[in-house]
């Protein structure tokens, strides 16, 4: 067969796939648009939706083999979460121009583990792991105008994560008095239910995140993995 009939015929097959399953926008870490076809929509299996903060639009999460994605809206931007065994959406949020979606996830390491993705802009992706003991607690999540805390109880210990301009961190534990059941939450953010604000207890100065406490996932480059 002729070069330019390969080429040819290359080029309509791409252009029939992205007809019928659309086109995924991703974005590397110089915010570079990357199109690709969106296959999951065509072949993949719908596990989870939520609405969007908008309130008009929504993040759907996809899985087509072992493989699973994070698609928003109308926008046809696509996240890839990688190989997992399970998830679902906990948590959705808007923190300043960021959109942050918590992920409950099924690895091999841990039945159920939380994952952050935040999205904002024409800028890679940023996905965390949050660093905590495979023991199923379910966080408190405390969103205000520029932050978000994500606290996990454990008895009286408290570890939370703090999320603000793209980054997240860990502050020390803390250890609730007898009788308080939360941290307060950041500027914004409204109690949590049922617990009245006198009940919640007041720590000292805030610690600044560490990022040696906090695993993170690495950033994709242009020539290695998938951009997210």
């Amino acid at each position: 067969m002729h070069p330019s009939f390969r080429t040819t015929a290359s080029l309509l097959t791409l252009a029939s796939l992205l007809a019928l399953s659309g086109c995924a926008v991703k974005y590397d870490h110089r915010g570079h648009t990357i199109l690709s076809a969106d296959l999951p929509e065509l072949f993949g299996t719908v596990m989870d939706s939520r609405l969007l903060p908008d309130g008009q639009t929504s993040v759907t999460l996809r899985r087509m083999g072992d493989q699973w994605s994070l698609k928003f809206g109308t926008l046809s931007r696509v996240v890839d979460l990688g190989a997992l065994r399970g998830g679902r959406i906990a948590h959705v949020s808007q923190v300043g121009t960021a959109t942050n979606i918590l992920l409950l996830i099924d690895t091999p390491q841990c039945g159920r583990q939380y994952r952050l993705v935040s999205v904002a802009g024409k800028s890679q992706a940023a996905v965390w792991d949050l660093d905590m003991p495979c023991t199923g607690v379910e966080p408190l999540v405390q969103t205000g105008r520029v932050e978000q805390y994500i606290d996990f109880t454990v008895g009286s210990r408290v570890s939370r994560f703090v999320y603000r301009d793209g980054k997240l961190g860990r502050r020390p534990d803390v250890v609730l008095p007898p009788g308080v059941t939360s941290l307060p939450g950041p500027v914004g953010s409204q109690d949590p239910a049922g617990q009245p604000p006198g009940d919640r207890y007041q720590p000292g100065p805030p610690f600044a995140p560490s990022a040696a406490q906090l695993r993170q996932r690495p950033a994709a480059s242009a020539t290695g993995s998938t951009p997210r």
